[in-house]
């Protein structure tokens, strides 16, 4: 069924039991959840998955169900940095991580409900 990438892990989506798993290591799978509980099927499905808001979301069958996943938040700068030394420093608080280059925030992400 369905596999992606999220924050460096692999999920896998299953049938007949739309589980999905994490994928933690050698011979080592962590089940997340069991999605869909349909009464009267034989099978149930997490059919697809994709990464998107920063989560991943997780749709199954038959009941039509979209799940979503968010876990570890990430900032990133994304240009170059000037040759020398930088003062780099990230922020973290009850909503937010913050990532400061030499005292400007230049990337944040706020925790969503």
């Amino acid at each position: 069924m369905a596999v992606s990438l999220y924050n460096g892990k692999l999920y896998l989506g299953t049938l007949p039991l739309a589980q999905v798993y994490r994928y933690d290591g050698p011979h080592q799978l962590t089940l997340v959840g069991r999605l869909d509980h349909t009464p009267d099927v034989a099978y149930r499905r997490a059919w697809s998955m994709a990464v998107y808001g920063g989560r991943l979301h997780c749709g199954v069958l038959p009941s039509g169900h979209v799940f979503r996943l968010a876990a570890g938040k990430s900032v990133t700068c994304d240009h170059a940095l000037e040759p020398g030394w930088r003062h780099i420093a990230a922020v973290k608080d009850s909503g937010s991580l913050r990532l400061y280059v030499e005292g400007r925030c230049v990337a944040s992400c706020v925790r969503s409900p």
